[in-house]
C-alpha cells in the first residue's frame, strides 16, 4: 500500500500527516532549539569546549567536543544539550597543539 504524505510549514514548525492505512510506523518531528557559540582564534588551532550549569562546582564542567578552527570564526553548535533543559556557561579551552605543531 503507498503512503500518502503531505507538510505544513509554518516558519520552523513542520506538521507532517500520514494517509492512517499505511502499515509502516509513521515518521515524527521534534522541534528543539540549541545553543550555538562562536569561537575565535588562530586557523588550524585546536581547542576544547566545556559546559557546564553549575558555576558554584568548580569541577563540573564537562567537555563537549574538540574544534579544529578551519577559519578564524567558527560557530560551535551544543546538540548535546536543548536549550529547554535550562541554562548552560560555555567556556573554550585553549590547546597548545595545531596542525602546524603535529606535522
Amino acid at each position: 500500500m503507498k503512503a500518502i504524505c503531505s507538510w505544513l510549514l509554518f516558519g520552523n514548525l513542520a506538521f507532517l500527516t500520514v494517509n492512517p492505512g499505511s502499515a509502516q510506523t509513521p515518521p515524527s518531528l521534534s522541534l528543539q532549539l540549541f545553543a550555538g557559540v562562536n569561537v575565535t582564534g588562530a586557523v588550524g588551532s585546536v581547542d576544547v569546549v566545556q559546559s557546564t550549569s553549575n558555576l558554584t562546582q568548580s569541577n563540573s564542567w564537562t567537555s563537549l567536543a574538540f574544534v579544529q578552527l578551519p577559519a578564524a570564526n567558527c560557530l560551535f553548535v551544543d546538540t548535546t544539550s536543548p536549550t529547554y533543559t535550562g541554562s548552560h556557561l560555555y567556556e573554550i579551552v585553549f590547546s597548545a597543539f595545531s596542525e602546524k605543531s603535529a606535522g
